[in-house]
């Protein structure tokens, strides 16, 4: 196998087989015995968007913003109301 071969899929996607065998050599040993088609066995056909792809963040998926609940002393539910509760009783020194 070549040094240069990389990763198809895995936690270490995309890494050439050297870069495992420096710094997660155990990988490799499990590799070997449980996953025989790791590595691509000629690098150089990659193409070259792929490679430019490699290791960049990929954007954000676009998250629609919840519009907050409105504020409701009354609500016993909700943290204010705990809160009217607390301060009252810590002013009449019940706390």
């Amino acid at each position: 196998m070549s040094p240069d071969a990389r990763a198809k899929f895995g936690k270490h996607k995309g890494k050439t087989w050297s870069w495992i065998n420096k710094y997660d050599w155990k990988y490799l040993q499990w590799a070997k015995l449980n996953v025989p088609n790791l590595f691509e066995e000629n690098p150089q056909t990659r193409s070259v968007s792929v490679d430019q792809k490699w290791g960049k963040p990929t954007p954000a998926p676009s998250v629609s913003k919840e519009v907050p609940p409105e504020r409701d002393d009354n609500d016993p539910n909700s943290s204010s109301f705990m809160y009217n509760i607390a301060k009252r009783m810590l002013d009449n020194g019940e706390l």
